[in-house]
């Protein structure tokens, strides 16, 4: 912004060139041309700031923009690294889709389900709006057209009419997910922000452990070795320069406890319902402590480890716990459950992060 500008203008007559002083906080005229005019070279094509993404996942497949990572949009340049945030800042290059104009958001959205298959970008779009958005749309015609025609990426795996998905604001075991297509992003992101930009209703399955839970045999093992280290190891691919002491104690405060059976109740139903197999619920009193319904007759935690339905069962619940939709999250920490704790140190390479985590966790 500049602090002060002159505007000229000519009046009818006599012809005569006037000025008027204005002091104010007054959009520069040269910053705006910066952020609109396609200029910067990215392949074979020039785009402006206000159409880059720093998400190389997207590419060029949507008309418009583009996405790039943050070091591919500098690799050309000698810019230090301490002036690239105020750069991107500067020139309106958004750091994430929440930075998105509303158009060019719901752009994205509609022609999605053509490119997006896995749906890995979708995920990652609803997850940067649910975090990053602080008001609803303000570009009502675009919302509303998507809400007519658009689709969202589900937990079935598939993209859906938006007027047949849903959201859950609680955790839900995916033995109840084939009663419903459920919106491809992890609970308690606020259901009017989803409703608002997603045109999705909201749906409340609280699946809440009923009653005395009989421990596996595994358990107590579980917790002395692999509870530790699979903290670490969350913890440790989520550690960044935003992760706070309540991130982190969260982190080690979770309890996730092997059952041989699960009984839950739905809501504030009467009726309670046994779980199937790596079924996962919350406990009934304390919102930290889950539990994982195990075949009664797994008798090895080896071969549990490496069961990927164990695995998945592990990282729904940390996913869901700490509100995370992302997909590096949950196959790095997949890998990590199914290792021991020599082989988590391996697969983390003398990361420091890993070093940190530790100490945090195990209080050194």
């Amino acid at each position: 912004y500049d602090t002060e500008a002159i505007i000229y203008y000519y009046d009818t007559f006599p012809y005569l060139a006037k000025d008027r002083r204005l002091r104010n906080r007054i959009y520069s005229y040269t910053l705006y041309r910066l952020q609109t005019t396609p200029w910067i070279q990215i392949n074979d094509k020039k785009y402006s700031p206000s159409q880059i993404v720093l998400y190389s996942g997207i590419g060029d497949k949507v008309d418009g923009i583009i996405g790039v990572s943050r070091d591919d949009l500098f690799k050309h340049s000698n810019v230090e690294e301490d002036e690239r945030d105020r750069i991107i800042r500067k020139l309106g290059i958004a750091k994430d889709f929440s930075e998105l104009p509303d158009e060019l958001l719901y752009r994205i959205l509609l022609q999605a389900p053509d490119f997006d298959h896995n749906g890995k970008i979708s995920k990652k779009i609803y997850s940067d709006i649910a975090k990053g958005k602080i008001s609803a749309p303000s570009d009502k015609k675009a919302s509303e057209y998507f809400f007519e025609i658009g689709k969202l990426y589900t937990r079935s795996g598939q993209f859906i009419p938006v007027r047949d998905v849903v959201y859950t604001y609680k955790v839900t075991p995916k033995q109840f997910e084939k009663n419903y297509y459920l919106l491809s992003l992890p609970p308690k992101q606020g259901e009017k922000k989803i409703s608002e930009w997603f045109g999705v209703r909201s749906i409340n399955l609280d699946v809440i452990a009923v009653g005395l839970q009989a421990l596996h045999v595994l358990d107590d093992g579980f917790q002395k070795n692999d509870m530790p280290k699979n903290r670490i190891a969350m913890l440790a691919i989520k550690w960044d320069d935003y992760t706070t002491d309540r991130d982190r104690n969260k982190v080690k405060n979770i309890q996730i406890h092997l059952v041989d059976i699960l009984n839950v109740r739905i809501n504030s139903e009467d009726d309670v319902i046994k779980l199937n197999d790596y079924g996962t619920a919350v406990d009934e009193k304390i919102k930290n402590k889950y539990y994982v319904k195990i075949p009664t007759t797994t008798n090895d935690i080896s071969r549990l480890r490496l069961d990927t339905l164990f695995a998945n069962a592990i990282m729904d619940i940390f996913s869901q716990y700490l509100l995370l939709n992302d997909d590096e999250f949950i196959q790095r920490g997949a890998r990590a459950v199914a290792a021991d704790i020599h082989n988590t140190r391996l697969l983390f390479n003398n990361d420091p992060n890993f070093s940190e985590a530790e100490d945090h966790i195990l209080g050194k």
